[in-house]
C-alpha cells in the first residue's frame, strides 16, 4: 500500500505545481489534495497496524503523515480562503523533519536512494516555507516548476517502480543524477526570480498571490 500512496503523491504535486503556474486554480486542485491526503492517513495507519510493526514502519508512517497533513491543510485553505502563513511555517518544520528522516534512511537503514528523495522533499518544503511563510511570492514560478519536477522524480516514477517490483534494482546513481538535475532547475529558476526588475516582481507577486495554494 505504501507504493500506491507514493504514486498518488505525484498527482498532488503535479496539480499544486500547475496551480502555482496559474494553469488551474487552488480550488480546482483542492479535491485531489483532500483525497490523497486522506489516502495517506490510511496508508500510515495500515503501516502501523500489524503487531510486527517496528522502527522502520514507524518512520514510514511518519513520512506519509507529514505529507497527509500538508495536503489536507492545502485543501482546507483553498476551500475556505484562509491565509497560507500557518501552512508555510508548518512547511519549515516539515523541512527539518525531512532532513531527519533522510538521515535515518541513510545511516540507520543504509538506503541512499530514499535519503536522496528526502533531501528533495526537504528542499520542496523549504521552498514552500519561503513562499507561504515568508511571503516570497516571486518564488511562485520556481516552486511550481519544482513541485512538477518532484512529482515525476520523487513520487510517480519511484512509486511506479515499486509497484513493478523494480525499485530495488535501480542503482542509486540514477537517483543522484535526478536529484542534482532537480536542484539545478530550482537554482536557475530562483536566480531568474531574483533578476526580475521592480515592475516584473510586482506583477509576479500579484499573480502568485492569486494562484498559490493556500495563499489567499
Amino acid at each position: 500500500m505504501t507504493s500506491v500512496g507514493l504514486f498518488f503523491i505525484g498527482a498532488v504535486l503535479f496539480l499544486n505545481g500547475l496551480s502555482l503556474l496559474g494553469v488551474v486554480t487552488p480550488r480546482e486542485a483542492a479535491p485531489v489534495n483532500a483525497l490523497v491526503g486522506t489516502l495517506l492517513v490510511a496508508v500510515a495507519a495500515d503501516t502501523l497496524l500489524p503487531d510486527t510493526a517496528g522502527e522502520a514502519q514507524g518512520f514510514t508512517a511518519a513520512g506519509f503523515l507529514l505529507f497527509a497533513v500538508t495536503y489536507l491543510w492545502v485543501a482546507i485553505n483553498a476551500w475556505t480562503g484562509t491565509e497560507g502563513r500557518g501552512l508555510g511555517w508548518y512547511c519549515a518544520w516539515a523541512a527539518g523533519v525531512s532532513v531527519f528522516l533522510g538521515a535515518v534512511a541513510e545511516w540507520r537503514s543504509d538506503d541512499t536512494k530514499l535519503a536522496l528523495l528526502w533531501l528533495l522533499w526537504a528542499v520542496l518544503f523549504a521552498t514552500f516555507f519561503a513562499l507561504l511563510g515568508l511571503g516570497q511570492m516571486r518564488l511562485a514560478h520556481a516552486a511550481g516548476r519544482l513541485a512538477i519536477a518532484e512529482a515525476v522524480v520523487t513520487t510517480t516514477v519511484p512509486g511506479a517502480l515499486l509497484l513493478l517490483g523494480e525499485w530495488s534494482d535501480l542503482h542509486a546513481t540514477w537517483v543522484l543524477v535526478a536529484t542534482l538535475a532537480t536542484l539545478a532547475l530550482l537554482a536557475r529558476d530562483i536566480a531568474r526570480a531574483h533578476d526580475q526588475g521592480p515592475n516584473e516582481a510586482a506583477s509576479a507577486d500579484a499573480a502568485a498571490r492569486s494562484n498559490a495554494p493556500s495563499s489567499r
